[in-house]
């Protein structure tokens, strides 16, 4: 270790426990550092050898991994902690208009927004600070400066006072800036941060750092293409086709589950079934994704209403989607589901089920008999239901095509929307009909265009004999 490593790691520890971005108090740091005398005077002191340097600091790493399961370096995060500090300190703690300024640097990076009236000079020093590392990690900082819920890099205030109100001014202020602007109406990476159960500065930055990077994702079109692939790549496949219920597979309710599979990678239709006493049987059709990333298993379950309110440019809300964590019992011939909310949701989603298949035979031809013989089918959702058909055509340099029947296609052309030009032969592009209504569909770029003559005429759709000669 050089002099330049011994001054760097000696500086990265004080500060870590300084400015208490790690752990809440000094004795949760004394406690982890094997130091029960350590006070808030001269830390630096307590690990004056190379050794304990090292030690230290990678232990402070393998915490930092830990909570965030592996969002953040803590070397980049002090790296990027001092470099924004001192660009706050500098250009921003003084200034008459500090809200004003947070939201010209957020809408430089997010919108196209340009309403504010800033300085030359300092949208230079705003572009200098982004172009140097993570601008997520650059703004998560400031955003936390503004809202003093991170000190300075070179503090010595000492223990957090209330973490948990530095949550909620931070989630408040994301709540406001990102609401409606993603096609809903909360995030729920701001409820998930809402419900930190661990609660530190750490946390606060990475959850901040998380919200902007779900928010850029999601606002920008051209992105949202590689977003969906990435959440389909992590999609698993189970064999889960029949009859379900909540009752260990015994036939004590009337009310049971139908799971069928779609023509998608670990997507299905998850049918609920419920028989009433006027010989009706009542169903609803959720779209069912099952998906693991980082080991943490996602199932993400969507109201029929969902789509509906998607193609009508509706802000979607709690009743129309809901996440769960979930396990089975195995990967092959599942036999149970257990579903937990992942967090929190303002609408009336279970907070648990637990589904079990029905192998009794006798019960399957009940459930059978129900559906195809004895009832009157009612769709609760009937208008909302979502039929769609793949009639990708072909797509060329400047266009893609999609079967309209009788020979004919649907010309769109690539640059009428961004994101299309990424648009693959496999991907799920047909039409997809809503009640009365029918849509041009690209799944993966969440766009759905209304088959009339005014968007037609508005996007230079035409149709065209299915011939590119």
């Amino acid at each position: 270790m050089n002099d330049k490593d011994k001054k760097t790691y000696k500086e990265w520890i004080v500060t870590t426990v300084n400015t208490r971005i790690l752990l809440n108090t000094l004795p949760e740091y004394a406690e982890m550092t094997e130091n029960p005398c350590m006070t808030g005077n001269g830390v630096s002191r307590f690990f004056n050898t190379e050794h304990s340097q090292r030690a230290t600091f990678r232990d402070f790493q393998v915490e930092v991994y830990e909570q965030t399961k592996g969002g953040l370096s803590l070397e980049e995060t002090l790296k990027h902690y001092k470099r924004t500090w001192e660009f706050y300190k500098k250009n921003l703690s003084r200034r008459s208009n500090p809200e004003d300024a947070l939201k010209y640097m957020l809408q430089k990076v997010y919108t196209d927004s340009n309403d504010l009236k800033i300085s030359d000079k300092f949208k230079v020093l705003v572009d200098e600070l982004l172009r140097e590392g993570d601008p997520e990690l650059t703004l998560a900082f400031v955003i936390l400066f503004f809202k003093r819920a991170m000190p300075g890099y070179d503090s010595k205030a000492g223990d957090v006072a209330n973490i948990n109100a530095d949550y909620t001014k931070v989630m408040d202020f994301l709540d406001d800036f990102t609401k409606g602007q993603c096609g809903i109406q909360h995030l729920p990476v701001i409820t998930r941060a809402r419900e930190e159960k661990h609660k530190s500065r750490l946390l606060l930055l990475y959850h901040t750092t998380s919200v902007l990077r779900v928010f850029a994702n999601y606002s920008n079109s051209a992105s949202i293409y590689e977003v969906t692939k990435g959440i389909q790549g992590n999609c698993v496949d189970y064999s889960l086709q029949g009859y379900w219920n909540e009752h260990n597979g015994q036939a004590n309710s009337t009310q049971f589950w139908e799971i069928k599979p779609t023509c998608n990678h670990g997507i299905y239709f998850l049918v609920k079934w419920e028989k009433r006493s006027d010989n009706t049987i009542h169903m609803i059709k959720y779209t069912l994704a099952m998906y693991e990333e980082d080991d943490v298993r996602t199932a993400y379950i969507t109201h029929p209403q969902m789509m509906y309110n998607r193609v009508h440019h509706k802000l979607l809300n709690d009743e129309d989607q809901v996440w769960y964590d979930f396990m089975v019992d195995k990967k092959d011939n599942v036999n149970n589901i257990k579903l937990k909310c992942a967090f929190s949701n303002r609408a009336k989603w279970p907070e648990r089920i637990t589904l079990t298949r029905v192998t009794n035979t006798e019960t399957n031809k009940i459930y059978d008999a129900w559906i195809n013989e004895v009832c009157t089918i009612v769709n609760d959702y009937e208008n909302y239901d979502c039929n769609f058909e793949p009639a990708l055509y072909a797509i060329t340099q400047d266009a893609i095509f999609i079967d309209a029947g009788n020979n004919m296609a649907y010309r769109i052309p690539k640059e009428t929307f961004p994101g299309l030009d990424a648009v693959g032969i496999y991907d799920n592009v047909g039409i997809a009909k809503i009640g009365d209504s029918k849509y041009l569909a690209f799944d993966e770029n969440l766009l759905y265009i209304k088959c009339s003559r005014k968007n037609f005429e508005k996007y230079n759709i035409t149709k065209v004999e299915m011939s590119l000669k």
